[in-house]
């Protein structure tokens, strides 16, 4: 007796709906990342909103923090942190949503 494999393993042919998928993955990695940053970026920007309340300084840890932050947000959109931090600024309740 011959064994086969089951036709839902074969896999998918060119064109269709497996590749579908991985390119549409990868877009789904892709977005996942840029929340990642933002939310990478919103957590530095809280931190150091929290360390101003409390005692007006922050540390060099924070502020290496923020610019790398910054970089990785820029690298996304040109201006992004300048953009967001003013609107934190105006609403600081949308830093601390936005950070999760």
């Amino acid at each position: 007796m011959i064994r086969t494999r089951p036709v839902s393993s074969w896999g998918s042919a060119p064109g269709s709906e497996g590749e579908k998928g991985s390119a549409k993955s990868i877009e789904d990695e892709a977005r996942q990342t840029r929340r990642n940053i933002v939310k990478r970026h919103d957590r530095a920007v809280v931190s150091i909103f929290e360390r101003f309340e409390k005692d007006n300084a922050i540390s060099p840890e924070e502020a290496n923090e923020l610019r790398a932050a910054r970089k990785d947000i820029n690298e996304i959109t040109e201006y992004a942190s300048v953009d967001l931090e003013n609107a934190y600024k105006k609403d600081g309740w949308l830093a601390c949503e936005a950070a999760g």
